[in-house]
């Protein structure tokens, strides 16, 4: 189960981690889309917590769910952002630090690699990851619809054997 947004801010916070959950959850999906599992490797996109076990067992818990979602398909794959309830001006940082962390994690260069419309999403979410200033609330939905469907499409580009879909 993915942890709740809020307790994974707590946790990277405590453990002086300057990422946020949304940053940490798009690099998890980033290193899932490249095909790296290990845990370490997103402990070391995000910063360097010193083994703080509460962390390593909310990256894990972050990881394998977002795994399942991925392996699942049939689009059940979802974005960990704030709650709907949450002003939508944090809610569109908060996505571009989604963006900026899947970058981080999956490299701007991996789109080299990719072809078609797995290429075009790698670059759209890079262009997320450079923007500036918030996007309304229904801009802001749509955005959410299409980068799902950019990372599962990802994701099954670079896992063809795996994915369920």
């Amino acid at each position: 189960m993915i942890p709740p947004y809020e307790s994974l801010e707590e946790i990277l916070e405590n453990a002086g981690l300057p990422a946020s959950a949304a940053e940490a959850h798009g690099a998890v999906c980033g290193l899932l889309c490249i095909g790296n599992r290990d845990p370490d490797a997103i402990l070391a996109v995000l910063g360097d917590a010193d083994g703080d076990f509460e962390l390593t067992q909310a990256v894990g818990a972050l990881q394998t769910a977002t795994h399942a979602q991925l392996e699942e398909g049939n689009l059940g794959f979802q974005l960990l952002l704030p709650a709907d309830d949450v002003p939508a001006a944090q809610r569109s940082r908060a996505l571009v630090n989604w963006c900026r962390g899947f970058v981080a994690a999956c490299g701007r260069h991996t789109a080299a690699a990719l072809t078609g419309e797995a290429a075009e999403a790698l670059e759209d979410i890079a262009a997320v990851a450079d923007a500036e200033g918030t996007v309304g609330e229904s801009d802001f939905c749509g955005l959410v619809e299409y980068l799902r469907v950019g990372v599962q499409l990802l994701y099954e580009e670079g896992h063809p054997a795996d994915s369920g879909s």
